[in-house]
């Protein structure tokens, strides 16, 4: 999972990537066509979504909405923090 500080406060993780669409889990709700804005955990990059769809899960909510202009390096970071770590045999 690839860990998201909301702007301005909250948490979220993105947990699934499928080309510029994601789903998040997040502490906070978003109406659908709302903007998130939130910082990458582990180096700070900006990322903002496009809020699609909201439906709460427990004590949190299920974000489905799309990327808005995404880096490339910024895309390659949530890539690879979302990518299973290779296991040692």
């Amino acid at each position: 999972m690839s860990k998201l500080a909301l702007v301005p406060e909250g948490n979220a993780e993105i947990v699934e990537v499928q080309g510029v669409h994601a789903v998040l889990h997040s502490d906070r709700a978003y109406p659908p066509g709302a903007p998130l804005s939130a910082n990458l955990v582990s180096t700070g990059q900006s990322v903002q979504v496009k809020i699609t769809g909201c439906k709460k899960l427990d004590e949190r909510f299920v974000l489905r909405g799309r990327f808005v202009s995404l880096s490339k390096t910024t895309r390659d970071q949530i890539l690879a923090e979302l990518s299973p770590s290779p296991s040692k045999e």
